[in-house]
C-alpha cells in the first residue's frame, strides 16, 4: 500500500496582517473604521 507524502505539520509561521498588506489595500481602510467603532456600547469587550 502506497502513502501520501504529507506536510510537516509541526512548523508554525507566525506573521502580522500588517506585514503582509500595502498601505492602499482596502483592507487596511476596513481596520482603521473597526478600530474607530465603540464596541462597548453595544457589550463587546476585548
Amino acid at each position: 500500500m502506497q502513502f501520501v507524502q504529507g506536510y510537516k505539520c509541526n512548523q508554525t509561521t507566525l506573521s502580522i496582517l500588517d506585514n503582509q498588506e500595502k498601505a492602499d489595500n482596502p483592507v487596511q481602510l476596513m481596520d482603521a473604521f473597526v478600530d474607530k467603532l465603540n464596541l462597548t456600547k453595544p457589550g463587546f469587550d476585548k
